[in-house]
């Protein structure tokens, strides 16, 4: 393995890229300040993987190159343990189908815990990957999707999971099943 595997790529129109990581800079000049912007400033994202810049005429945003993140560095996942015990477990949203593919697989409200833990580690694994996607994003904040898996009962289960991109490569949970 080569320090520039995962690195360099071959893009969909056959150029050659490569990954590199940045950190988005909200400048005020100021002028009105915009909510979406406010909410990306610190965020970290890979150059290729980002929201566009500028976001609006009259845009003073900017992005500066920093290393590629890892928890090492500081980029954490947070997932409350409440999306699992309190929602996909819970007796009053069982209409939705979740509770019943999470017990498919051999899962339980006590394995809430576990469940918190692990989509914590693989979440910020893949992030740190660049393996994301680009989902909503608003005055909330940008949205990613990141892919959890499990091997239970003898199969390899993948999930779609939905994050919060926050400053200094911290993400958040927003639901253990995205659409």
């Amino acid at each position: 393995m080569g320090i520039f595997d995962g690195k360099v790529f071959i893009d969909k129109n056959g150029d050659i890229k490569y990954h590199s990581w940045i950190e988005w800079v909200h400048v005020s000049k100021g002028v009105t300040h915009c909510p979406v912007c406010l909410a990306l400033d610190k965020c970290w994202f890979d150059s290729e993987i980002m929201p566009q810049i500028p976001q609006h005429d009259h845009c003073h945003c900017t992005t500066k190159y920093i290393a590629d993140p890892s928890p090492e560095k500081g980029a954490t996942a947070e997932c409350d343990i409440r999306k699992f015990r309190d929602y996909i477990f819970a007796d009053k949203y069982a209409w939705n189908g979740k509770r019943d593919l999470f017990e498919l697989l051999g899962f339980r409200k006590e394995d809430s815990e576990y469940l918190k833990t692990e989509y914590e580690k693989q979440a910020i694994q893949e992030y740190c990957k660049s393996n994301y996607k680009l989902g909503k994003l608003n005055e909330n904040g940008q949205r990613i999707n990141v892919t959890i898996r499990f091997e239970k009962k003898g199969r390899s289960i993948r999930f779609d999971s939905g994050w919060m991109v926050r400053p200094f490569g911290k993400l958040t949970i927003n639901t253990p099943l995205a659409d």
